[in-house]
């Protein structure tokens, strides 16, 4: 794409890439979790690990650093891999709703 039609300012387009690639693996994490949590269809837990790792890497970006705060801050174990058992992630969840 970029070679056949490149953009005029390439620093530009992409930092904000990396802006929709954050809010696209956002959006999909929490689509999975939803799925695996309320759903109860647990085979998308063993992609969240790579979605994850997406996500840490789009926010690496100094444009979304106040995005990154964030969710250090609200959800300080979010790089953490969930665990492999669907009920221990439930049951986890379950304790931080209190």
């Amino acid at each position: 794409y970029l070679a056949a039609s490149p953009p005029a300012d390439p620093h530009s387009f992409a930092a904000w890439y990396r802006v929709l690639a954050a809010q696209r693996y956002t959006k999909v994490v929490g689509r999975f979790a939803r799925l695996t949590l309320r759903d109860g269809r647990d085979g998308y837990l063993r992609y969240l690990p790579r979605i994850l790792g997406l996500l840490d890497d789009a926010l690496a970006d100094p444009l979304l650093s106040e995005v990154r705060a964030v969710l250090d801050h609200a959800l300080p174990a979010w790089r953490l891999s969930p665990p492999d058992n669907p009920a221990r992630l439930r049951e986890r969840v379950a304790r931080t709703r209190g």
